[in-house]
């Protein structure tokens, strides 16, 4: 049985069993620890980091990107209209490379955008990408949608851009990332589930016809 709703929160005694919801708020535990986090139980990813993912570097099965969506000199965004979400990498200090990251985020955000110029099966090869924010309270996260890197109305110039930043006197590169948040209200916990045990994304087209159904259907929706 699907994780029960109410008011759009999901309790964390619920996360294991609930799709993912846009907009619905995903509650922690109360404990006080890292392990309050709800995102190992939603997605079985780590609970700590901006980037996190599950697979290897080399064969990835989903990744979640976590932002505060409060962090003035790192200014992620999402614009709701357009589902334009801007992402900044996390080599946010100086003292390393561009790619050196402790939790590999900047290498993960180059080989997603060097996929998606490669053509059809670069695109096909990127995992799927879900973004949640934090709310402030305990360790609580709101889902914000399902993510593809680059857009239709985005260059491919400007999709992935390593920009400069200064601190304490010396210079380092991050990266800014354009994605766009598809039109997609709910993913499905069976494809959740597939995903996390290591099932090709494209495998079942049930749920596949689902998401676009859903696409097609918020379109017609805007359109009137």
């Amino acid at each position: 049985m699907e994780g029960c709703v109410d008011g759009r929160i999901v309790p964390f005694a619920e996360a294991a069993r609930s799709p993912l919801i846009v907009d619905a708020i995903y509650q922690g535990d109360r404990r006080g620890s890292a392990a309050d986090d709800p995102l190992p139980r939603l997605l079985g990813v780590s609970n700590q980091g901006g980037f996190r993912y599950r697979g290897s570097l080399e064969d990835l099965s989903l990744v979640a990107l976590k932002t505060s969506l409060d962090d003035p000199d790192w200014p992620d965004s999402l614009d709701r209209e357009s589902g334009t979400f801007i992402y900044f990498g996390d080599n946010k200090k100086p003292g390393g490379g561009l790619h050196e990251t402790r939790r590999f985020g900047n290498e993960l955000l180059r080989r997603f955008f060097e996929r998606l110029h490669a053509g059809d099966s670069g695109r096909q090869s990127i995992p799927p990408i879900f973004v949640f924010s934090g709310t402030g309270e305990w360790r609580d996260v709101r889902f914000l949608g399902l993510a593809v890197p680059g857009g239709p109305d985005i260059e491919n110039f400007d999709d992935l851009v390593a920009v400069w930043r200064s601190s304490e006197g010396l210079r380092f590169q991050n990266y800014r990332a354009r994605f766009t948040i598809l039109d997609v209200a709910e993913i499905p916990r069976v494809w959740i589930e597939d995903l996390i045990n290591g099932q090709d994304p494209l495998a079942r087209a049930d749920v596949l016809e689902l998401l676009l159904r859903q696409r097609n259907r918020k379109k017609c929706e805007s359109a009137v």
